[in-house]
């Protein structure tokens, strides 16, 4: 496939971002999630980039798993299900995967997200969800 490489590239560049983030967190730098999800950096990369290899999405999920960092990964499906119909059926399928979490955490965030954000945005627009 000719965009091994870049996808190979765009996955070393998200994983790199959070990595940062994570490692503000660990050292006591109070807040760094939360100011990734208010700045969205992680969902301006994923939607502003040309390509948006499948390789990432696992990415969102893994953070949505975990507390602290839900609100980054949640933030980033919702921004992809409205800039990328192509992810949109994925992105979707997950947010509604995590509205139904067994961990409350996630689940209320998520059931925000989907029932105040999403679907909003979609209806509001005339989408085909």
């Amino acid at each position: 496939d000719p965009y091994d490489q870049y996808d190979d590239m765009f996955l070393l560049l998200v994983e790199a971002l959070l990595e940062k983030v994570i490692e503000k967190e660990k050292a006591g730098q109070g807040g760094a999630a939360q100011s990734l999800f208010r700045h969205r950096s992680l969902a301006r990369l994923l939607t502003g980039a040309p390509r948006l290899p499948m390789s990432a999405l696992p990415v969102l999920v893994h953070l949505c798993e975990n507390k602290g960092q839900h609100q980054i990964g949640l933030a980033a499906l919702r921004d992809l299900v409205a800039a990328r119909p192509v992810v949109r059926k994925w992105c979707l399928d997950a947010l509604v995967y995590f509205a139904v979490s067994d961990k409350t955490w996630v689940r209320e965030d998520a059931v925000r997200c989907v029932a105040n954000q999403v679907y909003v945005a979609l209806d509001g627009k005339g989408r085909e969800i």
